[in-house]
């Protein structure tokens, strides 16, 4: 089936967050997409709903483990065991659940800045202590500081470390070489790795991403290693609400279902979110994520030339990953926050850098939209900066 990724879907006054918080702006922020969703999924919708009853539906069948470890080897190459996976709400919220599994109040937590903004409020609404291993931005992208992490992962304070692979917002999927250094930096310290891989699916053509779970079974280090996927992010889903966290260790699997399930109460899924996962990890989900990541690459392609053409002086960091772009606008405007409302103001709506903790001025522009959509977000900017 060929989709058209350029047909423009009216979301305003639907309770959309990504367009009814930016009022009349054009909306090029929140991470979800502008694109209309894989067929097979809107097909599993329409079927659940014709069931006509929508009770208590078990999450964790045959069913739904055989398609998660399914995408899983065929997208990945990677042997995911079923018994590992336990569903949540949502990526966050099973990180939290995690945080709390892991670590005690006062210890400390490593993540790298700048980075999604609720990895540091989970690990401060829980008491627990930011340490952040900056990443280091030279010759125009973004590499881990692995001296900074070695000397962070032998502190005893540091209990672990969480992962954002592919990177949001600066763009990257780590490479082997790199997620093999890190392991084996936390497997000498004994320190565990917590991987948000929400953005998994949606990486540029020459690029490949490699689950972290995938590399510490190589080396025996999967007590310590937990990955979170979720279809949201690859296939438009993020309203469904539902997330898996791989969790090998058995402990911390018994802990999970003890705090998490039975104390939390958060068990199973709804009946619609299961529909549209099991859809998007199909046959027809995949043709439609190659096409839609064949759009998302052409839209970066577009930013990257439109920037050079109207506003030479602001430059993206290498986007390998994500929808998300990264991009500097530091020698236009110093304070990213005024920036930001500068724009809102003249109609776009971005992301500033500062949520992230970034330092200078970095948007965060989401590229996951019709072409048209994205070129008049960026006129308003180049109108914005320009005059």
């Amino acid at each position: 089936m060929l989709y058209n990724f350029d047909e423009a879907v009216d979301r305003r006054n639907t309770d959309a967050i990504k367009w009814d918080a930016c009022r009349e702006a054009v909306p090029l922020w929140v991470a979800d997409m502008d694109l209309v969703c894989a067929q097979p999924i809107i097909d599993a919708l329409r079927q659940r709903v014709g069931q006509k009853i929508y009770g208590y539906t078990n999450t964790l069948t045959p069913t739904y483990l055989n398609a998660v470890t399914g995408w899983m080897a065929r997208r990945f190459d990677w042997q995911a065991k079923g018994e590992w996976i336990r569903n949540a709400d949502g990526v966050i919220q099973a990180i939290s659940g995690l945080i709390y599994l892991l670590s005690k109040p006062g210890d400390s937590i490593i993540i790298q800045q700048p980075v999604y903004g609720p990895f540091a409020m989970e690990i401060q609404t829980q008491d627990r202590v930011i340490r952040n291993s900056e990443l280091i931005f030279q010759d125009g992208s973004y590499r881990m500081d692995f001296a900074d992490l070695e000397a962070a992962f032998a502190d005893e304070k540091v209990k672990g470390m969480i992962l954002c692979n592919p990177h949001n917002p600066v763009g990257r999927v780590w490479a082997e070489q790199e997620l093999t250094t890190l392991l084996a930096l936390a497997k000498e310290n004994k320190k565990w790795i917590i991987s948000d891989e929400i953005h998994c699916d949606i990486i540029r053509a020459d690029q490949k991403n490699i689950p972290l779970l995938k590399l510490a079974e190589k080396i025996d280090y999967t007590d310590f290693v937990y990955a979170c996927t979720s279809p949201s992010k690859g296939f438009n889903l993020a309203g469904m609400n539902l997330a898996n966290a791989f969790i090998p260790n058995q402990t911390t699997r018994n802990g999970w279902d003890r705090y998490v399930r039975a104390t939390l109460h958060v068990a199973n899924a709804n009946p619609f979110s299961i529909s549209a996962m099991e859809a998007a990890y199909s046959d027809g989900g995949a043709e439609w994520l190659d096409q839609a990541n064949a759009y998302i690459d052409a839209n970066i392609a577009y930013l990257q030339s439109f920037l050079k053409k109207h506003l030479p002086l602001a430059f993206m960091a290498p986007c390998q990953g994500t929808y998300l772009t990264w991009v500097n606008f530091d020698a236009y405007e110093k304070d990213a926050d005024a920036f930001q409302s500068a724009l809102l103001k003249a109609g776009v709506c971005l992301n500033a850098g500062s949520g992230f903790g970034a330092t200078q001025n970095w948007q965060r522009i989401n590229v996951a939209c019709p072409r048209s959509q994205l070129q008049a977000g960026l006129e308003i900017i180049d109108k914005l900066v320009n005059g």
